[in-house]
């Protein structure tokens, strides 16, 4: 079995394609020195999930749904109203980017970009000490008081 393509040639082939506008049969017969079906095989790869590794192999990324722009709405979102709950920053941003995600996908976004969902306590205003305590000297016929 003949080893693995690298990735970095791997890459060669797709951007040849779409950069440099040669058709797979210029590829194989130009300096990448691959086979006809691999050229096929990789731009295959490339056009059904967007990487040029097939899924079940341990170099494959999936791609991500959420753009950079989605992820500052995400952040913009959480930020104006950290009070409201992971279920309702979620419908708003469904609505508001277009984006159809399942919320464990949302969830995971949230938790990359470095938020909690844990709520921010704030102290409130400072209680004052308690008085002190006195203790009356107790004399033999009386019992001691506090005041």
């Amino acid at each position: 079995m003949p080893p693995p393509l690298a990735a970095c040639l791997r890459w060669r082939i797709v951007w040849a394609r779409d950069l440099d506008g040669l058709w797979p049969h210029q590829i194989w017969g130009s300096a990448l020195h691959v086979s006809e079906s691999t050229v096929w095989r990789v731009l295959r790869y490339y056009d059904e999930g967007g990487d040029v590794f097939p899924r079940g192999s341990s170099e494959y990324v999936a791609p991500r749904l959420m753009s950079e722009a989605d992820d500052w709405v995400l952040v913009q979102m959480l930020v104006d109203s950290p009070e409201s709950m992971l279920k309702e920053h979620f419908r708003v941003f469904c609505a508001k980017t277009g984006v159809l995600c399942h919320i464990s996908t949302f969830c995971r976004a949230v938790k990359r970009l470095g938020f909690t969902r844990k709520k921010v306590l704030l102290p409130s205003a400072p209680v004052p000490p308690p008085p002190p305590v006195r203790i009356a000297a107790s004399t033999p016929g009386s019992s001691a008081r506090l005041r």
